[in-house]
């Protein structure tokens, strides 16, 4: 019986000096102080969130959507704005290109995914001149007719058929006599008969 007592009276003197401890500690933690920055809030943390929202800055770049007739102006564009600048890593160029493809462009896969990989990929497929002249020569054929006695809808007529004929020579293909007549041989077709006629007379 003794013994339990004595075992007891131990036990409750552990108690109290554990007790004693853990307001110690509580205390010396409550005068520990945490560095801040200038608007209180605690350095660390901040440090943590800043490097979690790192962004990039927004940059007008041109985009595309794997329209073949328009690689070669995006390539130029995307060229002189993101991969020739040299303060870049590939990982923000990879951002950048991904960030401006859509449609059949975005879908475009490679193994490693990298900026030059994916570059390169792009430029197998789509700076392709067959494929790019088929698209300029579609256009043409796709042209909506101007409206009879409208100079405002001839004007227009005219000026894109001159856009898809400087196109060609984006690409390198000067046109020769044969395909010149041609060419202008589809366009009157979808001239009205009194514009076709004025044409004809132009010539003589």
């Amino acid at each position: 019986m003794k013994a339990l007592e004595n075992s007891v009276i131990e036990l409750q003197e552990e108690c109290e000096r554990l007790e004693v401890s853990l307001k110690t500690i509580l205390t010396l933690g409550n005068n520990i102080s945490v560095p801040t920055n200038k608007d209180g809030n605690n350095s660390e943390s901040s440090s943590k969130t800043e490097s979690v929202h790192i962004r990039l800055p927004e940059i007008p770049l041109p985009k595309f959507s794997g329209q073949y007739q328009d690689y070669q102006n995006f390539k130029m564009q995307f060229e002189n704005i993101i991969d020739s600048n040299d303060k870049m890593t590939d990982n923000q160029k990879l951002f950048y290109l991904k960030s401006t493809l859509s449609g059949a462009a975005a879908e475009i896969v490679t193994l490693d995914d990298s900026y030059s990989s994916l570059f390169k990929a792009l430029s197998d497929r789509f700076d392709n001149k067959r494929l790019i002249c088929n698209s300029y020569f579609n256009e043409i054929i796709s042209l909506d007719l101007p409206i009879q006695d409208s100079t405002k809808s001839l004007r227009k007529f005219v000026d894109s058929c001159q856009k898809h004929i400087r196109a060609f020579k984006t690409i390198g293909l000067e046109l020769n006599e044969f395909a010149e007549t041609l060419l202008i041989n589809i366009m009157i077709k979808k001239l009205d008969k009194e514009s076709r006629r004025q044409f004809e007379l132009s010539l003589i």
